[in-house]
């Protein structure tokens, strides 16, 4: 009968070790997908099977891999043979054992919330950078040719119809951005947009030294070899090499004309170089600031401006019309964000409420036999009140690991949509896990005093 029940725990502690170990290889290998993976076209693909393999290795982690642990404690003697380890490691282990699954669910809707508040928040909080990424100043232009003294008049016609004061006009010269990808420090020219298939794309562009000296005011001193790269996404530096000139380059960190003059997914980089090559497409890049009271008087005014010279939304980009596009947009998806935040918030209520009174009829009987063996009632309350709030804090700090890993996956995205604040985006996370946290300490407090009165009826 003995060598039978010894023959049983075994089989039961090399399965619970088996599955503990798939559950650490799975988030081990969704955690590697979110920090390797990069947006592109087979990225989505990539992202689900994340997302299936840290729901799987969640559950299989809380069910099976926290008993492992808590099994590799008992086998060490030193530890385990303590009064106070004792209690806790064996109240632990029942617990996990019983409510592992539970414990799981609730660290997943955890992570729920935090990954789609802080997508949500961030796309909400960064429209101005994103914005500045369009347009650095009120009203952008990008023609294929200078503008011509018909359309300056254009413009000042136009601004006078509308009573805006025009200021900081300028015009420059730039190379038309080249579609390619970094190939370590070589830049590889695609061309077309439609070409693009790899996951370090970028939109080169060129503008020569004394461009730069007038709009910053900075003289770079380059020789013919020499360059300054701007790189919002990753700053390069070293020996590049562009059409296949190689450069010695410095990065630089701020520039402030520097804009994405196509609106799209492909990340510009401003290269600064003493004479523009020979050979490459070039466009005029005309900007200006403006002065008008009103959101209204001044989305009129832009419309106007862009139906008077004729030009297509591509060419002609207003801070307060993106502006009003992007509200609209990532607005609804705050919106959306809150409510499906708000359901799994009540969804995760729901189950730490039905965990707590189950605890609480568990632990009746617990509390009287931990009497029962010597334990006065104090250290008795003690003891259960600490295993179930270590078990309790379980899965709040799952969810936070796992938000941990999604945040790099979550800023490729961002820069995609030409959102380059790293530090917002690191102070959003601290905010929403600072307030989840906070909340579910108070849904803990307050599920604990039903918990008591349970236990106190024993």
């Amino acid at each position: 009968m003995w060598h039978a029940s010894a023959t049983v725990s075994k089989r039961h502690g090399a399965t619970f070790s088996l599955a503990g170990g798939l559950g650490i290889a799975m988030l081990a290998g969704a955690y590697y997908i979110t920090l390797t993976t990069k947006p592109k076209i087979t990225a989505l693909n990539h992202f689900i099977l994340a997302v299936i393999l840290v729901v799987i290795g969640t559950y299989l982690l809380f069910i099976a891999g926290s008993v492992l642990l808590l099994n590799w404690l008992r086998h060490r003697s030193n530890f385990y043979y303590r009064p106070r380890h004792f209690i806790a490691i064996s109240g632990i282990r029942q617990r996990m054992e019983q409510n592992g699954a539970t414990l799981a669910t609730i660290c997943l809707l955890c992570t729920a919330v935090l990954v789609i508040l802080f997508t949500a928040l961030t796309l909400y909080t960064g429209i101005q950078n994103t914005v500045r990424s369009y347009t650095p100043t009120d009203m952008t232009i990008v023609t294929n040719q200078p503008l011509s003294s018909a359309q300056r008049q254009v413009i000042k016609h136009t601004a006078a119809d509308h009573h805006a004061k025009l200021s900081q006009l300028t015009s420059y010269q730039a190379t038309t951005a080249q579609f390619g990808y970094w190939e370590g420090q070589r830049f590889v020219n695609q061309g077309a947009l439609s070409k693009m298939n790899t996951d370090t794309f970028s939109a080169l562009i060129m503008v020569n030294a004394n461009t730069y000296q007038r709009l910053t005011g900075n003289h770079p001193h380059l020789t013919a070899k020499q360059a300054l790269l701007y790189s919002p996404a990753k700053p390069r530096a070293g020996k590049l090499t562009v059409n296949g000139q190689i450069y010695q380059t410095k990065a630089i960190h701020r520039l402030s004309f520097a804009f994405n003059p196509d609106h799209s997914i492909y990340t510009p980089a401003f290269m600064v170089v003493k004479q523009l090559p020979q050979g490459l497409p070039t466009m005029s890049v005309t900007t200006f600031n403006y002065q008008l009271a009103g959101n209204k008087k001044r989305l009129a005014f832009e419309t106007a401006l862009q139906q008077n010279l004729g030009l297509p939304n591509s060419q002609v980009t207003g801070q307060t019309t993106i502006t009003a596009l992007l509200k609209q947009m990532y607005g609804g998806l705050v919106f959306v964000g809150i409510l499906i935040s708000l359901a799994l918030g009540i969804t995760t209520t729901i189950v730490i409420y039905f965990k707590q009174i189950s605890e609480g009829y568990a632990d009746q009987q617990r509390f009287t036999t931990m009497q029962q063996v010597g334990l006065s009632e104090r250290e008795t309350t003690k003891s259960i009140h600490s295993q179930v709030l270590m078990v309790f804090m379980l899965p709040i700090a799952g969810a936070i690991v796992n938000l941990l890993f999604a945040l790099p996956a979550i800023r490729q995205i961002m820069i995609q949509l030409s959102f380059y604040n790293q530090r917002a985006m690191v102070i959003i996370a601290g905010a929403i896990t600072l307030a989840l946290l906070a909340l579910y300490l108070v849904i803990y407090g307050l599920t604990t005093r039903i918990y008591h009165q349970i236990v106190e009826k024993r």
